[in-house]
């Protein structure tokens, strides 16, 4: 839970990204039986993909009017960690305790999570955001292909049967693109990659804490 909050105040997941929270603090006293626990869960996943829906939906509508694609990431990275600290302030989250290693060991996540959002930014700048979101969808291709030839993973051929379709549908949308701007695709690309090493780090550092 601390690193959660860490990765969104340090690497600046946006202001959105904070409000899941309120869902938290409504949910906690009742969180003892087990449906409880999962009806949580799904909140969580529901919160983050409607709020996500609506910040890439406004976020593209800023871009459009305001084309600074770098200095509108920035002031929304601010944002969030204002956020963040106001909650600590506030006694809304507790304040987590940290030492040098947590800073240590959270800095390679907070970096690959800076970058990918950046480059998703950078992208929805340039194309649609639905070509951005069907090519961020190739992630996974990313991660098994991360995973095979730098850390010696490997995967059941029905894994890699799967990625297929993932793959062949980010061709299509690519090469089917009318308006195709080659910053906006290679943004997205660079997100996949970089979001793959933030979890690549993040699973490293739960085998360490396991």
């Amino acid at each position: 839970m601390i690193s959660s909050y860490f990765c969104m105040s340090v690497s600046g997941m946006n202001y959105y990204a904070c409000l899941p929270m309120l869902s938290l603090l409504i949910l906690t006293p009742f969180a003892k039986s087990e449906a409880a626990k999962k009806a949580k869960i799904s909140l969580y996943f529901v919160t983050w993909w409607a709020l996500n829906v609506v910040f890439n939906i406004y976020n593209k509508k800023v871009l459009n009017a305001y084309p600074y694609p770098w200095l509108t990431l920035t002031l929304s990275l601010a944002c969030g960690s204002l956020m963040m600290l106001i909650s600590w302030a506030t006694g809304i989250t507790k304040t987590p305790k940290t030492d040098i290693e947590f800073w240590k060991t959270l800095f390679p996540v907070a970096v690959a999570h800076t970058i990918g959002h950046v480059a998703a930014t950078v992208s929805i700048s340039k194309v649609a955001v639905s070509f951005t979101h069907v090519n961020k969808r190739g992630e996974p291709a990313f991660s098994a292909l991360v995973s095979r030839f730098l850390l010696g993973e490997t995967f059941p051929v029905p894994v890699y049967l799967s990625l297929l379709p993932i793959i062949g549908g980010c061709a299509l949308a690519a090469v089917t693109k009318l308006n195709f701007n080659m910053i906006g695709f290679m943004g997205a690309m660079t997100s996949n990659l970089a979001f793959v090493f933030r979890n690549i780090f993040s699973k490293g550092h739960e085998r360490e804490v396991c």
